[in-house]
């Protein structure tokens, strides 16, 4: 399927959108568009994606030099 953004339910309910809705998420290098869903196999304050499938860019948000690619998610 397309590009979902995968988190932590506490965190999906966070944000106030029904599944599969789609989210701005951002970094220091950039923002997708992206739906979301939750998923209780991540971590709270985490998000999982799948690289490389239809839909969303992801590869966008990500910084290679950097150990982690912090990102901020907001209702689109």
């Amino acid at each position: 399927g397309d590009t979902v953004l995968r988190l932590h339910p506490y965190d999906f309910d966070r944000l106030g959108v029904a599944a599969g809705a789609v989210v701005t998420a951002t970094s220091s290098k950039g923002s997708v568009a992206v739906a979301v869903q939750p998923d209780a196999r991540v971590g709270r304050g985490a998000a999982s994606v799948f690289v490389l499938q239809p839909g969303a860019t992801v590869g966008a948000l990500i910084d290679a030099t950097a150990a982690v690619t912090e990102i901020r998610v907001v209702k689109a």
